[in-house]
């Protein structure tokens, strides 16, 4: 009995977005989780969609592994929700791996939607490619390494151009993942936690580079 109300706590917690509510519960009681993965079969679209905004914020703070993660979502779409479903997909933007695998397919759809739009700014103010994931990689890395360059010596270290390179680090600093401090740029913890995801990755599906 304990067990079942519990589990309509939580669900009601997510389905209303409050997500920081249902976290502390999970993380208080670790078992909890396999009700999250649960709710991602249920009919409810928004209660799926508020299941990856827990899951995203697990699996930053190291609670959730890469690999359990990718095994988890894959089998969570079907064709009717598939384009609702990938809309939820803006929650793991700090998250490059999300994409790989079967989940790219989302990134796909999303990207066909994003076709008819006009406007190629607005179409790339999210990472959703692989050479965007390399291109912040690179940025941080660069920044990481030394913490006292200029902006024009970041885009030089990064071998980028200067449309690209602006469009890069106005994303990182507008989600603060670095922060600027006397005209050079440090890394946040945020944005630390994020390339050491990134290096997880790459070792994860390229381990002999």
């Amino acid at each position: 009995m304990e067990c079942i109300l519990k589990r309509e706590k939580i669900k009601e917690l997510i389905k209303n977005g409050k997500i920081d509510n249902a976290l502390q519960i999970i993380e208080e009681d670790p078992s909890s989780l396999e009700e999250i993965y649960s709710f991602l079969h249920c009919n409810d679209n928004q209660l799926k969609i508020n299941c990856l905004a827990v899951l995203r914020n697990l699996y930053l703070k190291g609670k959730i592994q890469i690999t359990t993660l990718i095994e988890r979502l894959e089998n969570v779409f079907s064709e009717n929700d598939k384009e609702i479903i990938s809309d939820a997909f803006l929650f793991f933007k700090e998250i490059s791996e999300v994409y790989e695998e079967e989940i790219l397919k989302m990134e796909e759809l999303k990207s066909k939607k994003e076709d008819d739009c006009n406007n190629e700014e607005d179409r790339n103010d999210l990472p959703n490619t692989k050479r965007d994931k390399i291109i912040i990689f690179d940025i941080l890395k660069v920044i990481e390494k030394n913490e006292e360059l200029k902006k024009t010596q970041i885009m030089y270290a990064a071998n980028l151009d200067w449309k690209t390179f602006n469009r890069y680090i106005t994303y990182l600093l507008n989600n603060k993942f670095i922060k600027k401090t006397d005209g050079t740029y440090i890394l946040t913890p945020k944005g630390k936690l994020l390339l050491g995801k990134i290096r997880e990755v790459f070792e994860l599906i390229y381990p002999d580079k």
